[in-house]
């Protein structure tokens, strides 16, 4: 179950401090369980990765009849970002869920999920937690202390937004100043002409407001929380432009020790994840966010495959060019990409 505001904020003082959880640090039912799970997440609540680790929780703790007590704590409570990795590889929590590109500086290969529409296809999205690409970047996952379990699909869509006119072209790019993603991927909007620059996300409202950046790339339930629309006339949205998943990280130790059955309801769970998160993510034109934002006053486009085309040829080859640089087996993942 998820833990009490006083049991979490006695959790967190006990985790910085350096010690294990016990006493009253648990709630009662952690107490009477067998097992203990502590995620650690980046999502707010509310947002659809979140909802599925809740999802997750009531499912395995109803299977385990109890044995297993979930403790979710979201919205970096515990760990920022770019810590959640290492309180997992040193046991401080038994879990985390984390964007695999967020990743690249651990396993490069990982940011292979920023090549513009590289994975476009349902079949290939559906099979890549069977795929050859998942078997090698989950074995240099636990090269680096961490037991992969499980994969979620966080988007295969991206919104741009704008004034002026839709980004919905390559000739539309040049001269815009837009806020990126990451040096790998702001290649590609490079090569369409834009001017890209790096921008923590709090910051992307004021910058669009005052005009210091004219553009952004982001999500569209990002858009619609950090309201865009008031201050970007359009959003397009580019099916396809990437294929951004989350990967869930154990600690190994603590996986071997946990008894066979366990360990199935926990793997059956993130299954179900993966595919409630593909069925979300197959058709943009049905994700809620792009009604609200069209709702707001925002104009919105769904480019249809011909536009995608043109981007994609475009912005890939200078992403793939960089990517093939990144490590030793970059240049496998690609291909082992395009022939999954």
């Amino acid at each position: 179950m998820t833990i009490t505001r006083l049991a979490r904020a006695t959790a967190i003082a006990a985790l910085f401090g350096g010690t294990a959880l016990t006493g009253t640090a648990f709630s009662t039912a952690a107490m009477a369980a067998d097992w203990t799970m502590r995620i650690s997440h980046q999502w707010s609540p509310g947002l659809p990765t979140a909802k599925l680790l809740d999802g997750f929780e009531k499912t395995v703790e109803e299977k385990s009849g109890g044995r297993l007590d979930v403790q979710i704590f979201p919205a970096m409570q515990l760990y920022k970002a770019d810590q959640q990795h290492a309180a997992v590889a040193q046991g401080l929590i038994e879990a985390t869920v984390m964007p695999d590109f967020t990743m690249g500086g651990t396993v490069p290969e990982m940011v292979v999920s920023l090549i513009p529409f590289l994975v476009r296809d349902e079949a290939s999205v559906r099979a890549f937690p069977s795929s050859k690409v998942a078997e090698l970047l989950e074995e240099k996952l636990r090269a680096r202390m961490v037991e992969p379990i499980g994969w979620t699909v966080e988007s295969r869509s991206l919104l741009i937004t704008s004034n002026g006119r839709p980004l919905s072209e390559p000739d539309a790019f040049k001269g815009v100043k837009i806020r990126g993603l990451n040096p790998l991927y702001d290649k590609g909007l490079a090569a369409l002409g834009a001017t890209p620059t790096a921008m923590p996300a709090a910051e992307i409202y004021q910058a669009l407001q005052t005009g210091i950046i004219d553009a952004t790339v982001t999500g569209t339930t990002g858009a619609l929380g950090r309201k865009f629309y008031e201050v970007q006339e359009y959003g397009v949205v580019a099916p396809g432009i990437s294929f951004a998943k989350n990967v869930f990280l154990v600690n190994p130790g603590w996986w071997q020790d946990l008894p066979d059955d366990i360990r199935r309801i926990i793997t059956d769970a993130t299954d179900e994840m993966w595919t409630t998160s593909v069925e979300a993510n197959l058709d943009p034109r049905a994700d809620p966010a792009i009604k609200g934002l069209e709702t707001a006053g925002m104009k919105m486009t769904v480019l249809d495959d011909a536009q995608s085309a043109a981007l994609a040829q475009v912005m890939a080859p200078p992403v793939m060019s960089a990517f093939s640089e990144m490590g030793r087996d970059a240049r496998r993942v690609v291909d082992l990409s395009r022939a999954e």
